[in-house]
């Protein structure tokens, strides 16, 4: 029954919802800690040498093996966002397909009701 496939596939859509929106917090978190690493970095590095310029410190920031590591959590996170993003297009798509098979299902049954279907 096309009815119980849309009552599962809402279930289905509930859980990627719900998976998005942790999975939205985890990249903020991976995010903030990114940024407040790298700032804390360039911080030191122009502490440790006066003359050393902004585009320098940020510079040597990138190449800091740690630092580097926290950016790369970090844009794993922004794919994993975007994957459960396009996950939640594909069930609204196809919730709207559940509908129409809904929608088909119910005229089918409404038309073999006012007609019969003897043989």
């Amino acid at each position: 029954m096309i009815q119980t496939d849309i009552n599962r596939h809402l279930l289905e859509w509930d859980k990627i919802a719900q998976a998005y929106r942790s999975t939205i917090n985890a990249h903020a978190e991976a995010e903030n800690t990114y940024r407040q690493e790298r700032a804390k970095f360039i911080i030191r590095a122009k502490d440790a040498d006066p003359k050393l310029s902004q585009a320098g410190a940020e510079t040597l920031a990138d190449a800091d093996d740690p630092v580097m590591t926290l950016r790369l959590k970090k844009e794993a996170k922004a794919g994993e966002v975007e994957a459960y993003r396009q996950k939640l297009f594909w069930c609204r798509a196809k919730a709207d397909s559940l509908r129409s098979d809904r929608v088909d299902e119910r005229e089918a049954n409404k038309l073999y009701s006012q007609h019969g279907g003897g043989a």
